[in-house]
């Protein structure tokens, strides 16, 4: 299973679900209804924390999410497991006015983990592409995720600043975020 997450055409963003049985679902959102790439971003790093923090530690704890287009809505479910590591998302798919569900689109189990490298991969993919002006003029409903595109870049070349951020008081130095970024 992969996730992968583009801004398709100006103010139009889409997250293509390749399934296991070879059917890729897709999934869009319009900035016209705000910034809901942003909303799913926090509430994977909700996730994150709450993996990194307590991991032999289940509650039951779930996000609903709404990325909407003209003609449809998508609500997104994201909750924990009883499985460490793993997410349950389910995705519904609604009329434009949220009202009727058509149906229920994808409900499965996923690992955190490759979610949160499929999210790098999408990131550093529109970054590359577009830099910090040319996503905010393409998505036009919010700015480049840095601080999420930074913690994900050091956890996947495995670099040692993160851990310097052990509390949410603690920070990085401003130089070494933007070096962080500069590296390839």
């Amino acid at each position: 299973m992969k996730f992968v997450f583009d801004i398709e055409t100006l103010g139009w963003l889409t997250c293509f679900v390749s399934k296991e049985d070879g059917s890729i679902l897709k999934v869009s959102h319009s900035s016209d209804y705000g910034d809901a790439f942003q909303a799913f971003l926090n509430a994977v790093f909700v996730f994150r924390q709450r993996v990194q923090e307590a991991p032999a530690v289940w509650a039951p704890f779930s996000i609903d999410l709404k990325w909407a287009d003209d003609f449809l809505c998508f609500n997104w479910t994201i909750s924990l497991t009883e499985h460490p590591g793993f997410l349950n998302i389910k995705i519904e798919e609604f009329t434009g006015d949220g009202q009727s569900c058509l149906g229920v689109l994808f409900d499965e189990k996923v690992s955190l983990s490759t979610l949160l490298a499929d999210l790098y991969t999408s990131l550093d993919k529109l970054f590359s592409r577009l830099g910090f002006i040319g996503y905010k003029n393409a998505w036009e409903a919010g700015n480049f995720p840095v601080a999420e595109y930074i913690i994900l870049k050091t956890e996947r070349q495995q670099t040692p600043e993160m851990e310097q951020v052990k509390t949410w008081t603690d920070r990085l130095d401003s130089e070494q975020e933007i070096n962080i970024l500069l590296r390839s």
